[in-house]
């Protein structure tokens, strides 16, 4: 496994942290919203190096054909379907929610 598929896995296993973190939020544990950004962050960042580092140094696999977009998808997915369920600022409509979750994506 290169260091390209190393980082997409690390970015799925993300996704149940946060998960857990806007799934636990409430008023009283408010600090759990900046977790779940923080990990969301590092997970769109660790997307973007990931990237870079397959194309720089042509560490392309079909392991990583699919952990890639595997993760991007997840994440996604999960950040939307938490935010609609959570009481939280944002509320987003379900049709969004069905969009994002039914396209199609297009590496």
């Amino acid at each position: 496994m290169n260091f390209a598929n190393k980082i997409s896995t690390f970015r799925i296993l993300s996704v149940p942290f946060f998960i857990a973190s806007l799934m636990y939020y409430s008023q009283e544990k408010a600090f759990l919203r900046y977790v779940a950004l923080g990990i969301f962050i590092l997970a769109v960042l660790s997307d973007a190096v990931d990237g870079y580092i397959a194309r720089k140094s042509k560490q392309q696999s079909p392991a990583g054909l699919i952990l890639d977009p595997l993760g991007d998808k997840l994440l996604l997915m999960s950040a939307f379907i938490c935010l609609y369920f959570v009481d939280f600022a944002i509320k987003f409509p379900l049709f969004v929610i069905l969009v994002v979750i039914s396209s199609r994506n297009n590496h």
